[in-house]
């Protein structure tokens, strides 16, 4: 009788221990989960601000290159210019 309470006892408190251990993993898997969750939507708009960013430089490179365009064609029309009113020999 006695062997019957202890090892009925034992149950009780092994199975304790095994659902607090699975409560444990449960509740640490959940938080990764969420944790993950949360990086996956920061990458996602880091993403988004990143392909915004390389259209903004594209856009910039553009336009310096239509400025530099632009100077040359000024700067040849100067020359042009000054080499017709006074021509070098």
């Amino acid at each position: 009788m006695k062997n019957l309470k202890k090892s009925t006892v034992l149950f009780i408190i092994l199975n304790i221990i095994g659902m607090a251990a699975f409560i444990s993993i449960a509740y640490s898997s959940w938080n990764s989960a969420e944790k993950l969750n949360s990086i996956i939507v920061e990458s996602s708009l880091l993403g988004t601000e990143i392909e915004a960013s390389k259209a903004k430089i594209t856009e910039l490179e553009n336009k310096i290159n239509e400025a530099l365009t632009e100077g040359n064609k000024l700067k040849t029309m100067r020359m042009n210019k000054f080499s017709y009113f006074a021509p070098i020999s």
